[in-house]
Parts: structure tokens; sequence; C-alpha cells
């Protein structure tokens, strides 16, 4: 009779993400011997409580079945194709954080080895629930911040993320110990950078912020006109120019005898925020296709009477402008905001 896996796919799964993620943290390697492995497959079956299965049985079992962890001769292992190594590290990684926030500080850490980056990238990536924020806290404890805030890996974490969140950063630049000036700095580089409205409703904080480091950041800020306060700033990944919205409050809908779906007319409180000057040009949308060349250009794009630099893109969907936003670290404006 054929010996065959009795396990239920979900404790399988487990299994194959701590091996996966053990073996990518043994200094970038991709394939490692059967007695290198039994330690991380016993270590799952036994928090399984799984008696009638030992580690060296699933391995043999895991390699004749030919699945994701397959034999390179007689006692090597390795997964089919890196990627599958990096996307179960990723869930292994993003329950360990769930459970154990601490256990992020170690992913922090590694933030800039293009080893880790597409594993730390497929952890955000996922939903129900999301990792971010416990990452970002996590990240947002290393020195090094103010130094990653600028790189092209922060932008593809606010890119590739299931959900965005500016809790990290302010919870960091909130904080009163001395010692934290480099991450408040690099927390509001961030901030200003992927989130611009959150980063308005900081600048009284900014201005008399107790590190002297984040005080020297914001005036020099103010020295070259760009500054959280400013009326106009100019959004450095999207090159669009954002003009300065004051807090205040207004009378938002209808009032009795108008038109029933605006109804009730209510007084809306908004804080300050920053809008585009004018609608995305062109040349604005055609710096976000010419870093996603995949993107689905529009219908009109060739036509001259509507492709001039200058003149506003037409033609572009509901989804394909908020796609358009999530890569530039915007948001589209929202009914009242308008």
């Amino acid at each position: 009779m054929r010996d065959t896996l009795t396990l239920e796919p979900e404790q399988v799964r487990k299994i194959l993400r701590a091996v996966a993620a053990w073996m990518h943290g043994q200094d970038q390697r991709a394939r490692a011997k059967r007695d290198e492995l039994l330690e991380p497959v016993r270590e799952v079956l036994e928090r399984e409580r799984v008696a009638d299965m030992s580690a060296d049985r699933f391995l043999r079992l895991v390699r004749d079945d030919g699945g994701l962890l397959t034999g390179y001769g007689v006692d090597v292992y390795g997964f089919m194709h890196l990627g599958f190594q990096e996307y179960l590290t990723a869930r292994w990684l993003r329950g360990l954080g769930l459970d154990k926030p601490a256990e992020l500080w170690g992913l922090a850490k590694r933030f800039e080895d293009s080893w880790w980056q597409e594993v730390i990238l497929l952890m955000l990536a996922q939903r129900n629930p999301p990792v971010f924020e416990p990452f970002m806290r996590a990240l947002a404890k290393r020195p090094e911040l103010a130094s990653w805030a600028d790189t092209e890996m922060m932008d593809l974490c606010f890119t590739e993320t299931a959900v965005k969140s500016a809790t990290p950063f302010v919870e960091v630049l909130m904080k009163s110990e001395a010692g934290l000036g480099e991450q408040q700095v690099g927390a509001a580089k961030v901030l200003r950078r992927k989130m611009p409205e959150e980063f308005a409703r900081l600048e009284g904080v900014l201005a008399e912020h107790p590190a002297a480091e984040v005080r020297a950041w914001w005036s020099s800020l103010q020295g070259s006109g760009t500054a959280g306060d400013a009326e106009v700033i100019v959004h450095e990944k999207a090159g669009i120019e954002l003009v300065r919205i004051p807090a205040g409050s207004f009378l938002m809908g209808t009032a009795v005898g108008g038109l029933d779906r605006e109804r009730p007319q209510h007084e809306v409180t908004l804080e300050a925020f920053y809008m585009a000057r004018t609608p995305v040009t062109n040349a604005e949308y055609g710096r976000y296709l010419a870093a996603n060349p995949d993107v689905v250009k529009p219908d009109v794009w060739g036509d001259r009477r509507y492709n001039q630099p200058e003149q506003p893109v037409v033609g572009v969907s509901w989804d394909e402008a908020k796609a358009y936003c999530d890569w530039a670290g915007l948001l589209l404006p929202t009914e009242a905001q308008w």
C-alpha cells in the first residue's frame, strides 16, 4: 500500500511556510539538506499535535508527491521557484508579526536587503488582517528611517500594501523621549511624501517639536518654501502642485425643497488638507505610465486633440484614477473635499 500524506491541507501549508522561512533566513539559500529541515518541520508537527507523522517521513512524502517542495538528489530539498519560497516566507512572517509584533524588528533591519525586499512587499500585500501597522511600527523604531523615507522601497511598500495607515509614524512623532530625533525626522519625511494630508495636520507639532532634529528639518523646509504650512507644495513623486485648503466648516447638502438625494443639509468640518491645483495632466499621468509599463494607456492617448502635455488626461476610469493615486501616494478627494 502506497504511503501518503494524511495531514490536513492547512497543516501542510504551515509546515511549508516554516521550511521556507528557515531556508530564506539562511544566508540567501534556496536549497537545504534533509537533516537541516528536520527541526523546523518537527516544531510545526509538535505544535499541531501530529503524533502519526515524523519530520523525516513528511519530507520524503512531500518530495515524492512532487509538490512545491521538491528533491534535488537524495537528501537535498528546495522549492520549485524562489517566488514560492518568498511567498511562503511572507505568509509565515505575517502570522508571526500579528501574534508577536516584536518579531518584526528583525525583518525591519533588512529593509534595504534585496534578498528580503520581495518578502516584505508580499507580506504587506496580504489582508484580513493586514500587517502594515505592526511592520511600519517596527520600521519607525529604526534610526535608519530618515534615510529610508525617500527610497524606492518605501514607495513600493505604500504601493503594494493592502491597507495604508499613518498611525505608526504619528505615534513616533508624538513621543517626547530624548534620542528619537532621527526616527522622528524619518517619520515626518514618510508622512510628507506618502500621506500629505496627515502631514498637514501636524504642522503645529513639527514647528514646536521637542526634538532639535525635527525642528531643524522643519525650519529647512520653511526656508525652501516646501513646508507643511506653505500655500503650495510640490509632490515629489507625481510632480504635482498641491494647494493647501485650510480647515473649516460648511453646510453640505440642500435645504428642504431641494433635491432629495442631497438632503438633509448638515454641517461638515474638515481638517486642513492639500488638493491638486489642476486636474492631472497628460505629462503627469505619463510619469505613472512610464513607471508602470503594464498599465493600459487611455484610448485617446495617441490622439493629438487630447494628448498635449498640459491638457488634463481624459479617458481614465475611476479604478484607473485610484490606481494612479495609489502609485503616487495620494487620495482621490472625498465628496466633502470637493
